[in-house]
């Protein structure tokens, strides 16, 4: 197929839509399948890479939101599948590749300076390792692994010159125990982690995974449900790699393993449990400074929720794409036959908790269909690592749950009024409105959010402006 792309950017031109500020990137290409993003915090410039099936162009930005630079790059192995974090040198971005058993890894430079990239293929293996997870932070990469399913994690820490550092964390034999106080082994516990960015929306099929990775700079809490009866949680600090090992003791249900479900989500050093079976819905919030209970709600089947502002929803089940749900029963029914989830975001100094279940966890699959996936680099390349804010998006506006939402003030107590629109709400708004759209992104700047998008029927990228209020 003949290739044709032009792109031109003499300046940003500015109108406005739907009372949304429009940065307009605008050229033509029929082979257009996803975008993405990267974000230097130090200097302000985030950089945008539009791909093809055979090329990916980045350009990047100042913190003046001017282009002041643009690179095309051809495309990586084949057998590199996942683009799993980056690392940021001046005017050069380094995006980190791995192969899909997470044993190799590969690099693709953009320098925007000398405006070349270049490939290459890292001698570093993980070899008899399990992948774990990875970050981005500062000039920093880390890469989460456990060796041999041993009770430790290792963390390889990556400079710009992609050279590594290895610090092991050993934990002890008593680290973790179960409800009967005997040792459980790291690997049984911290598996497929889930990473999640908490200071945005966070769907119920995310929040329903049952390890999750929270970091807030370089100090990183991993927390885990695999049990029913305790939350575990491991807190390391990446400047110094000291850590520590902790567990919260859920709230108890009445013939409680009689299709009990729970799960957890960490927000500003308090811990939010939920746990519910057919019968009942419990909600604790934990201090984890002070290990006290700030609060506690439960609801029965029968009785009404008094500690929600919002219809009991269901999103993208059966064959209603959304429908109300007038009894409680029918709420924690549907929790104890899914996959438990809680959320919580804090907005306006007000926090809203959002519970329920997931109707279907997310695969791969959903992941392509979704468009966190690119179809042609690479064969089908994976981005859920490298920007979890738009992962979070397609998940959130194409959520299949069952949920409510409550507000509470600081001292977790429960307020009337109705919930605000969130960041995903309004950019989903603006969207649905759009026919053709395609190759989302969103960036996350100190003072706004960018959502970039191709419309396909009028050959035109956007990047539209929404404020952080």
């Amino acid at each position: 197929m003949k290739r044709i792309f032009f792109f031109f950017f003499t300046a940003f031109i500015f109108s406005t839509i739907n009372a949304q500020e429009e940065i307009i990137n605008r050229y033509t290409s029929n082979e257009i399948i996803h975008s993405f993003n990267v974000v230097d915090k130090e200097t302000g410039n985030f950089a945008l890479f539009i791909e093809e099936y055979e090329y990916v162009h980045g350009i990047l930005f100042n913190k003046d939101k001017r282009e002041i630079g643009r690179v095309q790059s051809s495309d990586l192995p084949n057998k590199y599948k996942e683009i799993i974090g980056y690392l940021v040198d001046g005017k050069t971005i380094i995006l980190i590749m791995n192969t899909k058993n997470g044993r190799s890894y590969g690099v693709l430079k953009f320098d925007f300076e000398k405006s070349q990239s270049t490939v290459e293929e890292l001698e570093f293996k993980l070899k008899k390792k399990s992948y774990l997870e990875a970050l981005s932070i500062g000039n920093s990469f880390y890469l989460f692994s456990n060796p041999n399913q041993s009770n430790q994690i290792n963390i390889y820490e990556f400079k710009s010159d992609l050279s590594s550092t290895l610090h092991e964390i050993q934990f002890k034999k008593e680290a973790f125990i179960d409800s009967r106080d005997k040792p459980i082994n790291f690997y049984n516990i911290f598996f497929d982690i889930k990473k999640i960015e908490n200071k945005i929306p966070v769907s119920i099929e995310t929040s329903s995974e049952y390890i999750k990775l929270y970091n807030d700079g370089k100090k990183v809490t991993i927390t885990s449900d695999r049990y029913k009866s305790q939350t575990f949680l491991i807190n390391i600090d990446l400047e110094n790699y000291n850590y520590s090992t902790d567990r919260v003791i859920k709230p108890s249900i009445a013939d409680s393993y009689m299709g009990l479900k729970t799960n957890s989500f960490l927000l500003e050093n308090n811990l939010f449990q939920i746990v519910a079976n057919s019968k009942q819905l419990n909600i604790q919030i934990t201090d984890l400074d002070t290990k006290s209970i700030v609060k506690k709600y439960s609801v029965n089947k029968d009785d009404p929720i008094p500690f929600k502002n919002s219809f009991i929803v269901q999103e993208g089940g059966g064959f209603d794409k959304y429908r109300e749900l007038e009894k409680t029963s029918q709420f924690i029914r549907k929790i104890s036959k899914a996959h438990a989830g809680i959320s919580v975001l804090k907005q306006d100094d007000i926090f809203q908790i959002t519970y329920g279940s997931a109707l279907e966890k997310m695969t791969t699959n959903d992941y392509a269909v979704i468009g966190v996936m690119v179809g042609g680099l690479s064969g089908g390349i994976i981005l859920a690592s490298i920007n979890t804010i738009t992962t979070s998006y397609y998940g959130y506006s194409g959520s299949k749950s069952v949920r409510v939402t409550g507000l509470f003030d600081e001292n977790f107590s429960h307020i009337e009024g109705e919930v605000p629109l969130n960041i995903f709400d309004r950019i989903k708004i603006y969207a649905e409105n759009i026919k053709g759209i395609q190759a989302e992104t969103i960036i996350n700047l100190d003072d706004i959010y960018l959502f970039g998008y191709y419309n396909k029927r009028k050959n035109v990228y956007r990047l539209v402006k929404f404020s952080k209020n």
